[in-house]
């Protein structure tokens, strides 16, 4: 048979088998029909056909449309900005400290909006918190673009991030809503937008800056924004809003947001002026900044609903877990924003390479999250969180060292197989934390899924915003920024073996349990 022939039969039957998986994943909605028996299945005797649940209208695969798309968008945007850091910095002509901003500025009001979310879009209404949230986010990418100098960006940057925190629970919460028994098919499927965006980011915007403008990875969120708002006001339903017991934790929201704030304004001041440590605006920074985390600490542990439930902290285990995700947020999901800066840096790449270079560490950590979220009931939690961990920090020495075309049993090597290949060896260490991490929280709380989550989610994103700022300190004060990049690189790469014994100190329960584990896509990152 001609090899056309043979290439057709595999792609009709992986299109059956396709149609197949994806209609047993939905067949069980409520109101969907029952599957179709083929001619080569037959029911067994004696057994009553089931009941057919009462139909509920196709909306709501239109809602899982428009919200993925908005999640997407803000996949993208997510791993975007990462490839034009050089490029803005040079376009206004500022320094590293202000342009650093730019992502910290995001992650910290993200951070901040996201464990309010959820009680928002329960207590108002989601479609309302969705549409004024992807409102806000198209509003604010259209300021980005148009930003005439840092401090403008920089301001519509933190913008996109409260709308981008909001936006993401509010989808979730619409998508988990609509589907009912089978939301945690639905969600999976949803989860798996983020590995994506992770692919298409860098490289959609290494293109778009190298042949257009830095302003194009912002203006692109703009016609999927207005699609998003037109569809959604005519398509998604109203949900009738919660009533609430307690009241939404907004000051602590604003004590922590504050204090992390000045924290970050006094590493900006160190970053611009390396004796600035002897003025008293610097230390009235930090000051303040510990009166405030005092005070955020003590309305947490006042409120009825607070921001996050600190009680669970109490306990030595989860309290070594939560310092093991502050620990690797410092080391390791710090790094993720300079690893296209590096091979830009380092080996002069384009902004089209460099965000291409960050492909291999998404694929490796979708395969290493997927397998390792199945694993994890014989191998229990502590070896991934230790292997996970020596990966990391293997990638990030050997990236330390600015490996030039090296030569390997005779063969030269170019320096982006070289980059692919270190970045691949980093995806696959992540995609072993990241199931290893929640599952573990969720095990040693399992009584509390939303408050380990939330804190969790807290401590490592914290610890990505310490450790980006920290970064940016350390290369404003080396002449050529590249170098002073490839020491930080070579610190992180020790710093994060500290975290290996505080896995040591919460009990190994998904291995003596045998139990499956959740499965945690690679995009949970990104968060």
């Amino acid at each position: 048979m001609p090899a056309s022939g043979c290439s057709e039969i595999n792609w009709m039957n992986f299109r059956s088998k396709w149609r197949r998986a994806c209609y047993d994943a939905f067949s069980d909605l409520p109101g969907s029909l029952p599957r179709r028996r083929s001619r080569w299945e037959s029911r067994p005797m004696n057994q009553p056909a089931q009941a057919v649940e009462a139909p509920i209208s196709t909306r709501a695969y239109v809602i899982f449309g428009i919200t993925a798309m908005t999640l997407m968008m803000m996949a993208i945007n997510g791993f975007i900005v990462a490839v034009a850091f050089p490029t803005i910095k040079q376009q206004f002509s500022t320094n590293l400290s202000l342009v650093g901003w730019v992502f910290t500025g995001f992650f910290l009001c993200s951070t901040v909006v996201l464990p309010l979310a959820g009680k928002l879009s329960d207590g108002f209404g989601r479609k309302r918190i969705y549409m004024l949230s992807v409102g806000l986010f198209t509003v604010a990418s259209l300021g980005c673009g148009l930003a005439p100098n840092v401090y403008v960006l920089i301001a519509f940057r933190m913008l996109q991030g409260v709308a981008g925190g909001a936006v993401q629970l509010s989808a979730t919460g619409m998508v988990s809503d609509v589907f009912g028994s089978r939301r945690q098919t639905a969600l999976g499927l949803f989860s798996s937008i983020y590995p994506i965006g992770a692919i298409l980011g860098p490289n959609v915007g290494g293109v778009l800056i190298e042949h257009f403008s830095w302003r194009a990875i912002f203006f692109v969120n703009l016609p999927l924004g207005v699609a998003v708002l037109i569809l959604g006001a005519m398509l998604l339903p109203y949900s009738k809003p919660e009533p609430r017991t307690a009241k939404i934790d907004f000051v602590g929201a604003v004590t922590y947001g504050a204090a992390v704030f000045l924290f970050l304004l006094a590493l900006t001041d160190l970053s611009n002026h390396i004796d600035a440590y002897r003025t008293p605006l610097f230390w009235g920074y930090l000051l303040v900044a510990s009166v405030l985390m005092v005070l955020f600490v003590r309305q947490e542990r006042r409120v009825a609903d607070p921001m996050v439930d600190l009680q669970v902290l109490k306990g030595r285990p989860f309290l070594s877990l939560n310092m093991y995700s502050f620990v690797y947020g410092v080391t390791v999901f710090a790094v993720i924003a300079f690893l296209p800066m590096n091979a830009q840096l380092t080996y002069q790449m384009s902004p089209s390479i460099s965000g291409f270079v960050l492909t291999p560490r998404a694929l490796t950590m979708i395969v290493a999250s997927t397998a390792g979220a199945f694993l994890l009931s014989r191998t229990g939690y502590r070896m991934p969180l230790i292997v996970g961990v020596l990966f990391g920090s293997l990638a990030t020495f050997l990236l330390s060292l600015g490996i030039h075309e090296p030569t390997i049993l005779g063969f030269h090597v170019s320096n982006l197989i070289t980059l692919s290949f270190i970045m691949g060896i980093s995806g696959f260490g992540n995609g072993m934390v990241l199931p290893s991490m929640t599952n573990a929280g969720l095990d040693l709380a399992p009584g509390k899924v939303a408050s380990t989550t939330a804190l969790i989610n807290l401590f490592s994103n914290t610890g990505n915003i310490v450790g980006t700022a920290v970064i940016i300190l350390v290369m404003s004060q080396f002449e050529d920024e590249g170098v002073g990049l490839r020491v930080m690189l070579l610190v992180m790469s020790g710093l994060v073996l500290c975290s290996i014994p505080l896995a040591f100190m919460f009990p190994d329960l998904g291995r003596r349990r045998r139990v499956p584990a959740t499965p945690v896509t690679a995009g949970s990152a990104a968060e």
